[in-house]
């Protein structure tokens, strides 16, 4: 049989967990927030990440974000916030209040 060589190893490993860290940040978000604290559903002007802002703005601490994270990934929190969102202003601050006080 034929040894490995360690540079290859070492790229295949290297290559594995590349490949493993795009796939949690694209399509696992809660995971990749609480292992690498960046997700792309929190990109910059997402609506997520405006949900975080705001309810950081209103005293919330991101010590158990799984809440927020669980109800915006449902369907019914995407179109809620997206609802919110369109609207704007008070409505987006109303949400996300409302948001903060159904919080378990």
């Amino acid at each position: 049989m034929k040894e490995r060589g360690f540079i290859r190893t070492t790229l295949a490993a290297l290559l594995v967990a590349l490949v493993s860290f795009f796939i949690i940040y694209f399509f696992v978000p809660s995971m990749s927030l609480h292992y690498f604290d960046v997700a792309f559903s929190m990109r910059e002007g997402s609506i997520n990440s405006a949900v975080f802002k705001e309810a950081q703005s209103q005293g919330y601490t991101q010590e158990n974000p799984w809440y927020l994270i669980r109800h915006l990934s449902s369907s019914e929190g995407q179109r809620e916030a997206k609802r919110a969102w369109e609207q704007g202003g008070d409505a987006f601050k109303h949400f996300v209040s409302a948001l903060l006080t159904n919080f378990p």
